[in-house]
């Protein structure tokens, strides 16, 4: 998997921009470039993830020459087991697989996966740990993917409980 990109000082607002600053923001990695005018295209090729799953903010800020922001284009990519090879897939929620989270597990969610839920912006994913922390987290739309950063968190280890909610529309 490999991203190519323009960076394109010509329209709107980046039309004044002096520079830009790209910034990937993953939970086992971060990447930061800049650009100048001029600048016609920029790769990037995530790790794969067959070493550990990952969510990456792509934030584009384009700034003026007193350093001020003209201008941001955001977006989100979610690399997972199965992007550059096949992976299986355990629906069986009893088995072993389930039971134990290594590394930094990327979970899927959509409110339209139920019908009651289906007409919601979005989501809550409440986190808590068994006799510990608990930790409610706002999802900004009403399906993508979660990152839940485990290593080298305060998590630790043991049981936890994760509970997917939409609040109607309007709420």
């Amino acid at each position: 998997m490999v991203f190519r990109g323009a960076v394109h000082f010509g329209d709107g607002q980046e039309a004044s921009a002096a520079s830009a600053t790209l910034e990937i923001t993953g939970m086992n990695s971060q990447t930061t470039e800049n650009f100048a005018p001029g600048t016609t295209s920029f790769l990037w090729s995530p790790p794969p993830p067959t070493a550990a799953e990952d969510v990456y903010d792509i934030t584009l800020t384009f700034r003026d020459a007193g350093n001020a922001v003209v201008g941001a284009l955001t977006s989100r990519l979610a690399a997972v087991t199965g992007t550059y090879t096949p992976a299986a897939v355990d629906a069986v929620p009893d088995s072993a697989a389930w039971s134990r989270a290594k590394g930094n597990p990327v979970i899927p969610y959509d409110a339209a996966w139920a019908e009651a839920t289906a007409g919601s912006g979005s989501g809550i994913l409440a986190i808590a740990k068994v006799n510990g922390a608990a930790k409610n987290h706002g999802l900004p739309d009403a399906s993508g993917y979660f990152g839940w950063k485990l290593t080298g968190s305060d998590w630790g280890y043991g049981a936890f409980a994760l509970t997917l909610s939409f609040p109607p529309a309007g709420w």
